[in-house]
Parts: structure tokens; sequence; C-alpha cells
């Protein structure tokens, strides 16, 4: 996903946390059959949705 939106590893991760922080976004672990811990799952929270959807408001993308 970094090399997708053009940033390193670390610099997702520190946004990934601050939005977590924020309560914009919230994460799940994943779990594989074996049970090992794989990637967690992230969705953005309703507030999360919210706030995106004002961003694109005011940047006239909707």
């Amino acid at each position: 996903m970094a090399s997708w939106l053009g940033c390193c590893p670390r610099s997702l991760d520190r946004a990934v946390h601050r939005l977590r922080e924020q309560g914009l976004v919230e994460s799940q672990p994943q779990f594989m059959s074996n049970g090992a811990q794989g990637g967690n799952r992230y969705r953005a929270t309703e507030v999360g949705k919210k706030h995106a959807e004002t961003w694109r408001r005011l940047a006239g993308t909707v």
C-alpha cells in the first residue's frame, strides 16, 4: 500500500496510527486457519466517514 501511495511504509504506519487515535479508523486483527496472526483489517468509523465526506465536499469532488 505504501508503494501504491508513493510513501515509505513507516510514514503510512504513522498516518494510520494517527487515524486510529483520532477515532477515524478502527482495526481488527485477522487470523489464519493455523491460528497465526495475519495482517489487520482496517475500516473507517462512522465519524471517519463523515470526516471524509466533509473533506470531499470542501475539495469539490462530490
